[in-house]
């Protein structure tokens, strides 16, 4: 029972566990960040299980779903709950008359933390993931949080959502906000309990530092364009500029060079692993052990056919999941 759901709750100081937002603050200073297990007496909860394309890919996706409803109390209920004013599907629950519990989104949610008696805001990242310090580095691109919902297009160019074309571009990714636990089988060694284990910081590049570098190509992130926000003025809260031209960066051109910008994450602690032990693998190729015999004796029974036993081997694999939650 030691998985769990975390939430980024920051240091304690507002000012810094909030992201930055342009260029000037991300290399001005780090944000800090402090991941805490979510109390999961406090919240009902559910996750899902799919597949689907994504990214414009022919291949599909394997994605985990997690929905999160703090019901202690109705106003609760209603923080975790949006409905866009505006299209067909609101006219029909208006028509049908539905209870709509909100129309304000919030992208600020607050969670119940294990061993503290008020609720604790949860905060997002600039970066794409805490595991993703080096994208740029390993020609993977972008690096950082698409910083609002939407198709996610030709990411980290143009103007990219975080998710589906029919996600409200309003709900933002909140990038590694949450992170959830997925757990097979039993501890090798260390329990999942502890807030340091599977940190970003926790790499090998990376062991004993607490505050990590991470890079993203330069864009200007999470900007609505929805007519929606666009007709409303609606500014989102987590847009993240990057630019110097504060201009969104299109497809860059065969010769263009797009800036790589450098910011810093603080996690306060320095990141833990599982120990893991090398073993050496004897390739000598193998041949039939009946087979041999049956060259040696003539035709055998199989010992393994005729035992009342057989040997059970387990298998434990660990498996740690960064996934965007859906305020249901």
């Amino acid at each position: 029972d030691d998985a769990g759901f975390w939430a980024n709750i920051g240091q304690g100081n507002p000012k810094t566990d909030k992201m930055a937002r342009t260029l000037e603050e991300l290399k001005e200073r780090a944000q800090t960040a402090n991941w805490q297990r979510i109390d999961k007496d406090k919240i009902d909860w559910e996750g899902y299980v799919m597949e689907r394309s994504y990214h414009n890919a022919k291949s599909t996706y394997l994605s985990l779903a997690f929905v999160m409803l703090d019901s202690s109390t109705p106003e609760r209920e209603k923080e975790y709950t949006y409905i866009r004013p505006h299209g067909e599907y609101y006219n029909y629950l208006v028509e049908k008359g539905y209870e709509i519990k909100s129309t304000i989104p919030n992208n600020s949610p607050t969670v119940p933390i294990e061993n503290e008696t008020e609720v604790k805001e949860a905060y997002g990242l600039a970066t794409y993931g805490h595991h993703h310090m080096a994208r740029v580095k390993y020609g993977i691109g972008g690096g950082a949080c698409p910083q609002k919902g939407g198709d996610v297009s030709i990411y980290p160019w143009g103007d990219a959502g975080g998710g589906w074309p029919t996600n409200y571009e309003e709900i933002t990714p909140l990038c590694d906000a949450f992170l959830i636990d997925i757990k097979f089988w039993v501890n090798l060694d260390k329990q999942w309990t502890e807030p340091d284990m599977f940190l970003g910081n926790a790499g090998h590049d990376y062991r004993g530092q607490t505050a990590v570098m991470y890079q993203a190509q330069a864009n200007w992130y999470g900007k609505y364009s929805d007519p929606y926000n666009v007709e409303r003025e609606a500014k989102n809260p987590y847009e993240l500029d990057m630019t110097e031209d504060h201009k969104i960066q299109e497809f860059p051109g065969e010769d263009e060079v797009v800036p790589v910008v450098n910011f810093t994450i603080d996690f306060g602690v320095v990141g833990e692993v599982k120990e893991y032990f090398n073993t050496e693998i004897d390739w000598t190729p193998r041949t039939c052990l009946a087979d041999e015999l049956e060259d040696q004796d003539g035709p055998v029974e199989s010992p393994v056919r005729n035992s009342n036993t057989a040997g059970i081997a387990a298998v434990s694999v660990y498996i740690l999941a960064i996934v965007s939650f859906i305020w249901a």
